[in-house]
């Protein structure tokens, strides 16, 4: 009963720094809100793939990129296992998704082509500047 007890405390404390980490980003607190997303983290917070991409986002908007950066790899390094299953079903993960996506940005605004490349498949077979819905549709379903 008593490990019972410390770990919904502890689940709670978590849930609350991962709160006031998001109100925080809220203000445009980032530092404050870095400092709350790292302790629900330490804390045991679950889902904890959202608290670290909100953390790579306050650390990318406090002018962070390389904790950012490592932050949104996390994320994606901890579902690696899942998509390289490909029996399993695809299902929608919004949070590896913004990974994928503040990722991208980061390397596209620093040069790297290995951020362009998942935009390049996604352009339309003519090279116009708009995306080809027939590519995206299948890992949207």
């Amino acid at each position: 009963m008593k490990r019972l007890l410390h770990h919904w405390y502890r689940q709670k404390a978590a849930k609350l720094a991962y709160q006031r980490g998001v109100a925080y980003a809220r203000q445009s607190d980032h530092l404050q809100a870095i400092a709350a997303f790292t302790q629900a983290l330490e804390k045991g917070y679950t889902p904890r793939e959202d608290a670290i991409v909100l953390r790579g986002v306050s650390k990318l908007a406090g002018h962070d990129q390389a904790g950012a950066i490592a932050d949104f790899e996390q994320v994606i390094t901890i579902h690696q296992p899942a998509l390289a299953d490909k029996t399993a079903p695809l299902r929608a993960n919004f949070t590896l998704a913004k990974a994928y996506h503040h990722r991208g940005l980061l390397r596209q605004q620093a040069g790297n082509e290995a951020g362009l490349s998942l935009i390049g498949q996604l352009r339309s077979p003519t090279g116009a500047d708009t995306l080809n819905p027939i590519t995206i549709a299948p890992c949207c379903l």
